[in-house]
């Protein structure tokens, strides 16, 4: 059986020309010619359409372009001729500009006879048109051409005509009439539409008549269904499902055929099937109608089937993956463009047409592309330069990484780790991030499976190393470059090779002439055919030969081909067939032409491991006095031996790096190598551990004790806190790639660097990076023997577990850090690894166990004469009384620290560990949200910042200085449950008390929108994220001594806002009516907070005038001008907007309350608020489950 797939017209016994088999419909042996125009007494549009066509060309788009005659098919073989047709009929009737028609037909670019050309193919198709009965069709218009499409000529007006009807008849409870008319215009499908035409407006026109053949399939079925013929459905829909996965509405129409064939266990079979598929591919449930249905089936309950609706697809929006909101991180990570680039024509023209295909990807097929070539032919400068030129198809960012395939002295990267580093770039917090390899790949794919990226993976080693990279979705474009060809991912994943070779020897003469000019490569054409000859067409070498040509224009362009000819003749020993030794023939021409300090520093460049490197680490490298390291670095780049990535920091090709090692190990020798070595890592240490303190003054003592740095080692200056993060940003990769290749030789170095990165990692979220890091210092402590430095890597590696919820994992890690704290006779160490224990016994619910735990931290800094280590301990003695309901113990012990950190004179230890208070802020990082972050931050206490924009923290906490550290960031898109609830855990974990919970986050929308979980976004976002914020933090906020809440949810709602048998407004959606559901509902949450802990302050709170704030919302262009207008003419700042809250926190009253900006307002909005408030909580009991 072909389901849905053809078929005209009523099939026999309701009269015309078709037949059933099976249950699908097929064309009869009678032609349409002969059809009757009326069945049963009524007339029959479709036949009579079709009737008159007999003497008119008929157009078919759904499918490969064609045009028939009386059902003779007519071929359009020029392919020029195919596509202009295709444009004509996206517009049938009207006029179509020339310009844009020749816009489209060569892709942006027409040639500069294009109008005449365009004008010879409208003849042509004119011609053909004619033939085939069109007569005078296609017609010249002023500025353009029309093409005359008579009513019903056009397969695709055919079917939408029929999709329309069949909706009718569907609405009308006509289901037999419903489904001939939607399998009429289903069967009028022969493929994809516009199958054989690859230009972008067909393309975007082509998805939309898809989306439209798919709803008409899903209309015919929930025909099908109410007429009753489910085993007929049941057939249909396995298949569908089969060829559609994530359609839920096929899905959810597979249930319930199924289920009205009496197989319920199969129902119940395919929901969990559908379960695991989404939940596998995209991380959210099944939508709210599909999990309704299911408990619906689940129940045995069959009454509800007498009421049920037919959906047809009017009621509610596919809970589809919407694209981010504009405050989603948008990662920017294309190197910079080469400049000069030049050539390759032939090869950008097939990255263009690789670009152009993506469109005809079936779904989650993904668009590669593989551009393979040898060493320094200019993959990666061809990769980079046609990237930055389509930028502008990939809206939601493009991801770079070097796989480093074929790094002269080190490993190719794992591709872990590129994962990680893309899901960081994408605002995935690193607690969302599964520990195995295989859920990454699969919270990855999750994550990008809707967005529309440029991957540019560069400098892979194999395809294995690249397939866990590929995105899931067909809107990304992934971009490859390797010295292998990578064929296996070209057989099974269909890449497109795009094949470099060395440059042809007329873009190599181009090459050379734009960089030494028109009438030097004129004058001596032989000589710039010996230069090209003797750099074998390689961009690399051309441009490290030319450079001294270039800056020295007396000297003739024979000298430079004859100086390459001989160094190129003493190394013929070595070239054989292998073009790269003509390269280093060139290498070492330009060597030699190097004075002898700035050889040397070439050669010892060699032996930085990162991929770029500063000058002031250049200057340690080579013993330099940074003046004269900056100086020769600049002839290295002149002489196009090193580039300048950035101001201030250099790199090397692989093949210069490689070439630079082998001179090294050739000239220098090895004391002289390890000493460099020494020196550049000693730099890093010194520099590193100066930085940590800048970043995290939070311990007053001296974490490890370093040696002075070795002669010639000069560690950079670096002036504050954000100068400290600037440095730890841009060195991160060079200091563990460096850390990598000392192991076993300079341990001591790598342990103690590693010391000093964790506290930039750990604010920055690195969990994954620092477990590596402490990893391999534990290893280099082990083997120097360093029990204190293993037991401080096994207490990181504890953090790290419980960031990660490896709790068992950090269990172990501490034990171990006790014995070997012990073992080195640290008793500060012993007292941490106890105290750590504490929070780990806390967290399991064992309050008893983790005052234990806490006793023998504060015996062991008090026996170390630790004072500091004393106050903390003493903090949480009295927290975990607090715990057991000894409030008098706590009250002593708090009061003991707080006096001992004011007598240390430590203010800001005081603040962390005693009198500070916690301020959780959703929203933290934009308009109010942010002035209340700033505010806190200045005076002192703890700030916790929730929202989707770690960059917009990163620039909150660049201008706070050195109260940054005491600021968080949890990245969460609250308009998700399962972000709410993971927000809710991290705080559990990691944090004692909360003083204040500040619900500040807001995006408006005017329009019903549906997450990625089914729900209402408003609805989600403005209360169910509330709910259970304030629910789930309730242990917290209780152990505050005067909790508040303030919920910027304007009071004052209507008492019957809220509709409690349709919170999610599935009829009658408007944005009036979901801001005052939300409100009412936000004021009922505040009676139940309240009667669980009447010690709470709950506050619903708006502005009195508009607030000057970064509007964030899916409006209408009114709404979102008004806002921006409004707010700028009549607007308060956020800092003054946010006073009045400051004083609702800073001298909270227990109980409800309600505000206006600074004025009080009545509480009660009607005589019901108890029991609504009651309601909603047992709705939300059931509904949250």
């Amino acid at each position: 059986m072909t389901p849905l797939m053809v078929g005209v017209c009523p099939p026999p016994g309701r009269g015309g020309p078709v037949a059933r088999r099976r249950g699908a419909l097929v064309p009869s042996a009678r032609t349409v010619k002969v059809a009757r125009l009326r069945h049963d007494g009524v007339d029959c549009g479709i036949c009579e359409r079709w009737a008159r066509l007999e003497d008119v060309v008929e157009f078919r788009v759904l499918g490969p372009v064609e045009l028939a005659d009386q059902g003779r098919v007519v071929p359009v073989d020029a392919a020029k001729q195919r596509e202009l047709l295709a444009l004509l009929l996206l517009r049938p009737n009207r006029t179509v500009g020339r310009d844009w028609l020749m816009d489209q037909l060569w892709r942006g670019d027409p040639p500069p006879a294009g109008r005449t050309t365009l004008q010879a193919y409208v003849y042509r198709l004119r011609r053909l048109l004619r033939g085939a009965g069109g007569s005078d069709a296609l017609v010249s218009r002023p500025g353009g051409y029309l093409l005359a499409v008579p009513e019903g000529a056009l397969d695709a007006e055919r079917f939408g005509r029929s999709a329309a009807a069949g909706r009718e008849a569907l609405d009308a409870g006509r289901f037999d009439d419903a489904v001939d008319a939607l399998r009429a215009g289903v069967g009028l499908w022969r493929g994809p539409a516009f199958a054989d035409i690859d230009l972008a407006a067909v393309r975007d026109h082509a998805r939309a008549l898809e989306d439209q053949r798919l709803e008409a399939i899903e209309l015919c079925l929930t025909a099908e269904l109410a007429a009753g013929r489910h085993a007929v459905a049941v057939v249909e829909l396995d298949a569908l499902v089969e060829a559609h996965p994530l359609r839920e509405r096929l899905w959810e129409l597979l249930l319930l055929a199924l289920h009205r064939c009496g197989r319920r266990a199969e129902a119940l079979a395919a929901y969990r099937r559908l379960h695991r598929l989404l939940d596998d591919e995209l991380g959210i449930q099944p939508s709210a109608p599909v999990r309704r249905l299911q408990r619906q089936i689940l129940s045995g309950d069959t009454a509800w089937e007498a009421t049920a609706p037919q959906r047809t697809g009017r009621e509610e929006a596919q809970p589809v993956r919407a694209r981010p909101p504009a405050s989603d991180p948008v990662p920017r990570q294309l190197p910079a463009g080469v400049g000069g680039f030049t050539g390759r024509e032939a090869r950008l023209s097939e990255l263009d047409e690789l670009l152009a295909s993506s469109g005809d990807r079936p779904p989650g097929a993904v668009v590669v592309g593989v551009i393979s070539g040898m060493a320094g032919v200019g993959k990666t400068a061809l990769a980079v330069h046609w990237a930055h030129q389509v930028t502008d198809h990939f809206p939601d960012g493009q991801l770079y990484v070097n796989l480093r395939g074929f790094d002269p002295d080190g490993p190719p990267l794992p591709p872990e780790a590129a994962l990680r580093g893309f899901l960081d770039a994408l605002g995935v917090p690193p607690e969302r991030i599964p520990p195995t390899a295989e859920a990454q790949i699969g919270l990855y794919r999750s994550a990008v499976a809707d967005k529309r990226l440029l991957l540019l993976l560069d400098n892979a080693f194999a395809a294995d190393q690249v397939r866990p990279l590929l995105p899931a979705g067909s809107g990304s474009l992934v971009l490859v470059t390797s010295r292998d060809r990578l064929s296996s991912l070209i057989a099974v994943e269909h890449a497109r090779p795009v094949p470099l070779h060395p440059l042809t020897d007329d873009e190599a003469r181009q090459f050379l002439t734009r960089r030494l000019g028109d009438a030097r490569t004129a004058a001596e054409p032989d000589a710039v055919q010996a230069i090209v000859d003797a750099c074998a067409r390689l961009p690399l070498a051309l441009a490290v030969a030319t450079t001294k040509a270039a800056t020295g224009t007396d000297r003739p362009l024979f000298a430079l081909a004859a100086a390459l000819q001989d160094t190129h003749t003493s190394l013929d020993s070595l070239a054989g067939d292998d073009p790269t030794a003509d390269v280093r023939a060139v290498f070492s021409w330009s060597y030699r032409s190097l004075g002898e300090e700035a050889a040397r520093l070439f050669r010892l460049l060699g032996l930085h491991h990162g991929p770029d490197i500063s000058a002031a680490a250049v200057a340690s490298l080579a013993a330099l006095a940074p003046g004269r390291a900056r100086r020769l670095l600049a002839e290295l780049a002149r002489a196009h031996l090193v580039s300048e990535t950035a101001p201030g920091r250099y790199a090397l090709h692989d093949l210069l790096r490689a070439y630079a090692i082998e001179l090294s190990a050739t000239v220098d020798s090895r004391e002289k190598r390890n000493a460099a070595a020494f020196r550049l890592l000693s730099h890093y240490v010194h520099t590193a551990h100066a930085a940590d303190r800048l970043v995290y003054p939070g311990t007053p003592d001296v974490a490890v004790s370093l040696p002075a740095p070795a002669p010639g080692v000069a560690p950079e200056p670096l002036a504050d806190r954000a100068a400290a993060m600037d440095w730890f940003e841009a060195e991160y990769a060079s200091i563990a790639a460096v850390a990598l290749h000392a192991r076993g030789v300079f341990d001591a170095q790598v342990w103690q660097l590693a010391w000093s990165l964790h506290h930039f990692l750990s604010l920055r979220g690195r969990v994954f990076e620092l477990t590596d890091v402490q990893h391999l210092a534990l290893s280099a402590a082990q083997r120097t023997g360093d029990a204190a430095a293993q037991a401080h890597a096994h207490r990181v590696l504890a953090w790290c577990g419980t960031r990660l919820g490896r709790l068992d994992d950090s269990r172990s890690h501490l034990t171990r850090a006790l014995d070997l704290s012990a073992q080195a006779g640290d008793l500060a160490g012993e007292a941490a690894a106890h105290r750590n224990l504490s929070h780990l016994a806390q967290r399991s619910g064992d309050a008893v166990g983790a005052l234990a735990h806490s006793h023998q931290a504060l015996a062991l800094y008090r026996k170390a004469q630790d004072r500091f280590g004393e106050a903390r301990a003493l903090n949480s003695i009295g927290w975990y009384h607090a715990q057991l309901g000894e409030h008098e113990d706590a009250r002593r012990c708090c009061e003991e620290a707080l006096r001992l950190c004011l007598e240390l004179d430590y203010t800001s230890l005081a603040a962390s560990e005693c009198g500070m208070r916690t301020i959780v802020i959703t929203g933290g990082t934009d308009g109010m949200g942010a002035a209340l972050a700033r505010h806190y931050l200045a005076a002192g206490d703890r700030v916790v910042v929730i929202g989707r924009s770690r960059a917009k923290f990163e620039a909150l906490t660049a201008a706070a200085g050195e109260a940054a550290a005491r600021a968080e960031f949890i990245a969460a898109d609250l308009s998700l449950l399962a972000d709410n609830r993971r927000v809710v855990e991290h705080l559990l974990a990691n944090h004692e008390r909360i003083d204040a919970l500040v619900l500040a986050a807001s995006f408006v929308r005017q329009r019903r929108t549906v997450t990625a979980e089914g729900r209402e976004a408003s609805w989600a976002l403005f209360f169910l994220g509330k709910y259970l914020l304030v629910t789930g933090l309730a242990p917290l906020l209780r152990a505050s001594g005067r909790p508040v809440v303030v919920n910027t949810a304007v009071p004052g709602a209507p008492a019957d806002a809220i509709d409690f048998d349709d919170l999610e407004m599935t009829e009658g959606f408007t944005f009036k009516r979901s801001n005052a559901q939300q409100r009412r509902a936000n004021e009922l949450l505040g009676i139940l907070a309240t009667a669980d802990d009447p010690n709470l302050a709950y506050v619903t709170w708006g502005p009195t005038r508009l607030v000057r704030t970064s509007f964030a919302g899916d409006v209408g262009k009114a709404m979102a001008i008004a806002a921006a207008v409004l707010g700028r003419l009549l607007g308060q700042s956020p800092d003054a907007a946010v006073r009045p809250i400051v004083a609702l926190i800073d001298d909270p009253a227990p109980g409800r309350a309600a505000y206006r900006g600074a004025a009080a307002l009545a509480l009660t909005a009607g005589d019901r608020d108890d029991e609504d408030a009651a309601r909603l909580a047992a709705v939300l009991q059931d509904d949250l489950r």
